[in-house]
Order: structure tokens, then sequence, then C-alpha cells
């Protein structure tokens, strides 16, 4: 039961911290793009040379497998939603497939 108490508590201090951060915001106190650097999601590309993938290739082995990567990612958004909604659907009507399992007696 005390975990259960302690749980409930921390939801309430997190929603409590997460209604001070939104009245901050609509007051202009938070700046959102800080907010969002401060969050340090890997998107975009670092324009240097290195060995992570958000930073410029060092070699042309690199350029070609960034530009392949690329090609890929733009012939899979040009197919759109609907192609991958129907591939999902197919993926996931797979597993309906095949012999129905025999009817227990017990009902």
């Amino acid at each position: 039961m005390v975990v259960a108490e302690e749980a409930h508590e921390r939801g309430r201090e997190g929603v409590t911290e997460v209604k001070r951060w939104l009245e901050a915001e609509t007051a202009g106190d938070v700046d959102i793009d800080q907010t969002v650097r401060e969050l340090e999601i890997p998107l975009g590309w670092n324009l240097s040379f290195g060995d992570d993938a958000r930073d410029l290739p060092n070699d042309t082995v690199a350029w070609i497998s960034k530009a392949i990567g690329i090609l890929i990612t733009t012939f899979a958004l040009l197919l759109g939603a609907p192609f991958w909604f129907d591939l999902l659907g197919k993926v996931a009507h797979l597993r309906s497939t095949g012999a129905k399992p025999l009817k227990s007696s017990m009902t």
C-alpha cells in the first residue's frame, strides 16, 4: 500500500510541474528553443566531421553510405502513408493465418 501511495504522490508532483511549466510558457517566461536544446534529442546534422551519425562523413564510403540512406528514406516517404498502412495491415494479417485452434470442450 505504501508503494501505491508513493507512486500516486509522484504522479501528483509531475502533474504540478507540468502545470507550472505550461503557465510559465503561456506567460512567456520559458524559451522553447532552449528547452528543446536541453532535451538533447539527436536531430539534424552537425557541421563538423566525425564518427557520429549526425556529423558530416569523413571519407568517400561514408558519403556514399549517407547518400544511399537519404535516397532510401526519400523513396520510402514517396510511397506515402496508404502504402505503409496497407503493408502493415498485410503483415498483421499474417498472424491470423494458419490452422484454427481446436475449440475447448470446457465451455
